[in-house]
């Protein structure tokens, strides 16, 4: 899997920085699962919007409530893209938000079903 971020910061460093490393990630494979961790402390289960588009998983995070914590450089948002490999199936995709940790667990295909053709030489 690959991962990249996009952030809603003001400054170019700290856009550097959040384009890489907020919020910390943890990927792990595991036999039957892919299994996210996103340490996002500070949010709310309805802040993440969680999608996929085209080979994309989108996560992002968004304050909804209107309070100090808001203005706070750390709560001001981010999305983070990860390249799914074709082994996941994408009906079973579960999340779960606890303690400041967004869990993300993505199901593998008991087959590969990356698409894969032959090209006939004429």
């Amino acid at each position: 899997m690959y991962c990249n971020s996009k952030s809603k910061r003001k400054t170019h460093w700290q856009q550097k920085f959040n384009q890489y490393f907020y919020p910390p990630v943890n990927v792990d494979e595991k036999d039957e699962v892919y299994q996210i961790s996103i340490f996002a402390a500070g949010y709310q289960k309805n802040d993440f919007d969680i999608q996929i588009e085209d080979d994309y998983l989108i996560v992002k995070a968004e304050t909804k409530e209107n309070d100090e914590l808001k203005h706070h450089h750390i709560l001001n948002g981010f999305e983070r893209y990860f390249k799914l490999n074709p082994k996941i199936n994408r009906e079973a995709i579960a999340a779960s938000y606890k303690n400041g940790v967004l869990e993300i667990t993505l199901q593998k295909n008991e087959r590969d079903v990356s698409k894969k053709t032959s090209i006939e030489i004429k």
